[in-house]
């Protein structure tokens, strides 16, 4: 296929990108930083925005990291082409969100027949109780 600078513009790049997040099952861009964290390449949520509006081109690292946690080639991000390959979980990436707050689980946890809507319900409730006691892991004491 020849080259297309129309498919590389930064528009069609951030709209590809928005696209297959939601495919993917990253239904906030927050979700999609949180992928990235677990592929090992932090961006910032302002930094994902802005490539998804099409305000910005993504550096080297955030297309190797967008590419890794969406599950796509680099080339795809940037040209429509070239295909897929195995993204994040939705596992990796909740389990992330607790370590975020301070929660440690069992790498077993949550394995087998649990759904993922219920592991959401679990977790959310995890992250308010944490945040309720002030992040700290242990309850407020009265006495």
């Amino acid at each position: 296929m020849p080259f297309d600078s129309d498919s590389m513009s930064k528009k069609e790049v951030g709209k590809r990108i928005d696209r297959i997040r939601v495919q993917r099952g990253f239904y906030s861009i927050n979700q999609l930083a949180a992928g990235m964290r677990v592929v090992g390449i932090p961006i910032s949520s302002s930094t994902i925005q802005n490539i998804v509006k099409g305000e910005s081109y993504p550096g080297g690292r955030a297309l190797i990291g967008l590419a890794m946690a969406l599950g796509v080639t680099v080339d795809w991000i940037l040209t429509g082409t070239n295909g897929f390959a195995a993204p994040v979980t939705t596992g990796m990436i909740l389990d992330e969100e607790l370590k975020l707050h301070g929660v440690e689980i069992p790498s077993d946890w949550g394995s087998g027949d649990t759904s993922e809507v219920l592991r959401r319900m679990i977790i959310d409730f995890i992250i308010e109780v944490v945040r309720e006691i002030g992040g700290s892991g242990r309850a407020n004491e009265t006495e």
